[in-house]
């Protein structure tokens, strides 16, 4: 502010002025501001001068645009082909993680109800992002839920969804033909549940992944769910991963031992891993995000485990 405008500009002149805001339907106006955000960007400009142009522009674009880098994501609807499926809810949404030159594709069912298609948040694949194409899927409704056999409790009502291995196996054929690369069937939790369902219900569903990654597995209460996991019979690599202090009441890490050990019977290609970093109270029976269920403290180990099998598969 200045007490006659005509002490710092006259009629005709030409300035540089920034809008700072509007008082009572005019416009306010800076002469100062302007000349602050001039020296600003010029002394930008002095700085890539003075550094290698190129460098300063291509470190600058990926501090800008790092998030955007790895966050593609491509959501489609597949529809349910096969006769399993429950016509009323015809597709299913699915979120694909481009990654370029990917040797796999890493078809990875998550935990809990099942209808969020989303490993960014919530998920224990979050790191696998960029490292392979990976898939992730919803489920038009929650898994618990399964309105065929209402009477029973809910692991059994998971491993007698018949939709849910139709639509399972609908999306495995959709990016097996769009994407022809060797696919990793993956699950944690209730994912892992539901992709051992699958895996057992006829041999022909084997045949259509190139290997198997059993997280977390959950096996029911009192295990009851492995008196059909342990059916499983494939020369295809399967590794089994589970952190040690996991105590999830319907998952923990003795009932996954336990399977191991049934499933080592008739498949030699299986290999164990146990997480053991993290997450280590011993006797909290959590399924949540934040315990060692979920690899709380403990992704990178895991990530480095599954990025390290898959590897092995496609090599």
């Amino acid at each position: 502010r200045v007490e006659k405008v005509t002490d710092v500009v006259k009629e005709g002149d030409e300035v540089s002025v920034k809008v700072i805001g509007f008082d009572r339907g005019k416009v306010k106006l800076s002469i100062k501001e302007a000349l602050e955000s001039w020296f600003l960007f010029n002394f930008f400009l002095l700085f890539i001068k003075l550094m290698n142009v190129k460098f300063v522009l291509i470190l600058f674009f990926l501090l800008i645009f790092k998030s955007s880098l790895f966050a593609q994501e491509i959501r489609t609807q597949v529809s349910c082909t096969e006769q399993l499926c429950d016509q009323n809810h015809p597709k299913t949404v699915t979120v694909f993680y481009p990654k370029k030159n990917s040797k796999a594709v890493i078809f990875w069912i998550k935990g809990g109800p099942g209808t969020i298609a989303n490993h960014k948040n919530y998920s224990v694949a979050i790191n696998l992002i960029g490292k392979f194409d990976l898939i992730a899927m919803a489920s038009p409704y929650r898994i618990y839920q399964n309105p065929r056999v209402p009477e029973d409790p809910r692991e059994w009502k998971i491993m007698k969804n018949e939709d849910q291995i139709g639509r399972i196996k609908s999306i495995i054929k959709y990016y097996k033909k769009k994407i022809n690369k060797p696919i990793i069937l993956a699950g944690d939790s209730t994912g892992c549940a539901r992709i051992m369902t699958f895996l057992n219900h006829e041999k022909d569903n084997v045949n259509l992944v190139d290997g198997i990654i059993l997280s977390s597995c959950r096996t029911g209460k009192y295990g009851r769910l492995q008196l059909k996991y342990k059916n499983l019979e494939t020369d295809k690599p399967i590794l089994m991963i589970h952190h040690k202090f996991d105590h999830c009441w319907e998952a923990p890490y003795s009932n996954g031992k336990r399977l191991f050990k049934k499933l080592k019977k008739k498949n030699t290609n299986i290999t164990h891993y146990t997480v053991t970093s993290g997450y280590k109270k011993k006797k909290e029976q959590s399924c949540s995000i934040g315990s060692a269920h979920a690899y709380a403290g403990a992704i990178d180990e895991f990530t480095e485990k599954v990025v390290e099998f898959t590897n092995s598969v496609t090599n």
